[in-house]
């Protein structure tokens, strides 16, 4: 796993959860499997800008919400 996919992934999970969507709902309601997404928030798969900035709109949060602070990117 990688640090920045790993932060990536934690949030949207935490953005999912507090939307109410179970993992299974919200992997269907973006049109992706549910075990893709289960690799997102695991921070194994890396994600396209496309697929983030969909998951944001979807989660009705700003892109950076979903993204580490510069001070705490780990090398890439």
């Amino acid at each position: 796993m990688n640090d920045n996919l790993g932060y990536i992934g934690d949030r949207i999970r935490e953005k999912r959860k507090n939307c109410g969507y179970s993992q299974e709902s919200f992997a269907l309601s973006m049109n992706i499997g549910r075990s893709y997404m289960g690799r997102v928030e695991r921070g194994e798969q890396n994600l396209s800008v496309k697929l983030i900035m969909k998951i944001a709109k979807r989660l009705n949060v700003e892109v950076g919400a979903l993204f580490p602070s510069l001070k705490n990117i780990s090398d890439l």
